[in-house]
């Protein structure tokens, strides 16, 4: 279960700067001998104050050598302070719309910046960043988020970039998943038998190790197992995106019916904070993947689990307290059906803590489903689907984990207690 719990309703402030962000370094009302448009009017109260105190004076632009972004790029809009507060909160990357609990909605100042040899990322420019104890933010849409933050950013709530389920129960990728990087689907599904056998199971997704192989169906022409996604990208998470799917199950190819392999996991997405200054962490941040399916009726093969995403961190000092919870967990693979009954069980969806998701296994011969990946050490990678037994499909392989990166340019404290699954890349 994601921490913290129950997340009540509304209130997201922004609060946008009153003043020019100048990033040329150059300050002044555009030269000393040019004269005002009108000579009568009297310039502006040099005494009064911004309208946002936290924002930068006009030419005070301050970068800093941050991940995949130049802070004080003339792309950028001018910066606002960003406050989540009480309750489930929802942004949106493709249209760059906040959405409060009550349903009113703002436009924090934002750009869609193309990154090189990676998705086009939405880049979300703030003053400063607080998400309160008992608020929430949920990103969705089709790109990566990366917030700009030149102040503090305190993250005490959630930000949850996972995969996540309709209102159907049908997987929805998370922010900036599914690159070009990632295993395609002949890789990965599993195939379809040609007889009265069962249908392969399929691989699980693979980003921050390998996915766990499919698992053969079983029976006279049975379907083979789907491969194992491999391990792709790096550590650094440059360029930023999210994780990869799982396969689709192999269909049973009986002439009966012809029966359907359960479909992939959705993989969780992408998110960067990075920071002039510090960024502390005491409440949740989650990018992790879905389950894969079982399959859907009879001797189809399950599902792969998609792969947990990638979380970066960025600030002159960042600090992970013993509360926090940071996770980028691998969805379990779908089990195999089995003749005559058609109830198997799907994988289980990642959690925000350091266990593997299990792979779905209630029936005696539909093939297990292979458990997330979460942690360290070997168990990081996605754990392989079983074989099928008496004509029953294969069993889909766990989704890995993800990516998760938490760079201090001046100091990195993670304490004792704190959830960081995987571990922390610097």
């Amino acid at each position: 279960m994601l921490r913290p719990g129950l997340l009540a309703a509304p209130l997201a402030a922004l609060v946008v700067a009153g003043c020019a962000f100048d990033r040329s370094g150059i300050a002044g009302d555009g030269g000393t001998t040019a004269p005002d448009a009108d000579p009568t009017t009297p310039d502006a109260d040099p005494t009064a104050p911004d309208a946002d105190p936290t924002a930068p004076d006009a030419a005070d632009c301050v970068s800093w050598p941050a991940v995949n972004v130049t802070p004080c790029d003339d792309a950028l809009p001018a910066p606002a302070g960003l406050a989540i507060g009480t309750g489930r909160h929802r942004y949106d990357t493709s249209t760059g719309v906040l959405t409060a609990p009550g349903g009113a909605t703002s436009t924090p100042p934002s750009v869609i910046m193309a990154q090189p040899d990676g998705p086009d990322v939405r880049v979300l420019v703030v003053t400063t960043l607080d998400v309160a104890a008992d608020g929430g933010l949920t990103v969705e849409g089709e790109h990566p988020l990366l917030v700009v933050v030149h102040g503090d950013a305190t993250i005490a709530g959630l930000i949850d970039v996972s995969a996540r389920r309709d209102n159907d129960g049908d997987g929805l990728a998370g922010p900036g998943a599914g690159a070009a990087a990632c295993a395609p689907a002949e890789v990965l599904d599993g195939e379809p038998s040609t007889g009265l056998g069962g249908g392969g199971g399929a691989g699980g997704g693979g980003y921050g190790e390998d996915g766990g192989d499919g698992g053969d169906g079983h029976g006279m022409n049975h379907g083979d197992k789907g491969a194992k996604g491999p391990k792709n990208g790096n550590d650094t998470i440059e360029p930023l995106r999210g994780g990869c799917r799982g396969g689709d199950g192999g269909d049973d190819g009986d002439v009966l019916g012809g029966d359907g392999g359960g479909v992939g996991g959705e993989a969780g997405g992408a998110i960067e904070i990075t920071a002039l200054g510090t960024i502390t962490v005491s409440g949740t941040i989650a990018a992790g993947g879905l389950g894969g399916a079982a399959a859907s009726q009879v001797r189809g093969g399950g599902g792969g689990g998609g792969t947990g995403g990638a979380i970066l961190l960025d600030g002159e000092d960042v600090s992970i307290t013993a509360a926090a919870a940071l996770c980028a967990n691998g969805g379990g693979g779908g089990e195999g059906g089995q003749l005559g009954i058609a109830l198997s069980e799907d994988g289980h969806d990642a959690t925000c803590d350091e266990a593997r998701a299990p792979g779905g296994a209630v029936q005696t011969d539909g093939g297990d489903g292979g458990a997330g990946g979460a942690a360290g050490g070997m168990t990081r990678k996605g754990e392989s689907g079983d074989n099928g037994a008496a004509e029953a499909g294969g069993g889909g392989g766990g989704g890995s984990s993800g990516k998760i990166r938490a760079r201090g340019r001046g100091s990195r404290s993670i304490a004792s207690g704190a959830v960081v699954s995987p571990p922390a890349a610097m």
